[in-house]
């Protein structure tokens, strides 16, 4: 999520475009990587203990949402190093598990719901 690793995928995804609109079948997986950038790097970060998240959890698998990366956060200790910045300063909400929505780095107000994936930019 450093700008300069995001430049550096937009511009090789750049220098692809034409082979991929040539050749879509043999860029399966850089389609994917440029759908998910289309579509804001969507990740769902849910602020709770197991027992809040799990019906959030749940939901989500039953969904189709191909480029949401989720994260799970755990109120008790560290996160893992390589989230610890989308996770920093996302708490639970009163009782409740949080859904922080983040598109293009920056993330929405905490739900307790996941309708702010209905809302597509």
């Amino acid at each position: 999520s450093e700008p300069r690793f995001v430049e550096a995928a937009w511009k090789y995804l750049g220098n692809l475009r034409e082979a991929m609109l040539a050749d879509p079948t043999s860029f399966g997986r850089l389609l994917c990587a440029a759908d998910t950038w289309l579509d804001g790097a969507a990740t769902a970060v849910i602020a709770g203990d197991i027992e809040q998240a799990r019906p959030l959890l749940d939901e989500l698998g039953r969904r189709y949402e191909p480029t949401l990366s989720v994260i799970w956060s755990a109120p008790s200790g560290p996160p893992p190093h390589p989230v610890r910045h989308t996770v920093a300063g996302k708490k639970p909400l009163d009782g409740a598990a949080g859904v922080y929505l983040c598109r293009n780095r920056t993330c929405q107000r905490p739900r307790e719901d996941l309708s702010a994936l209905d809302e597509r930019p």
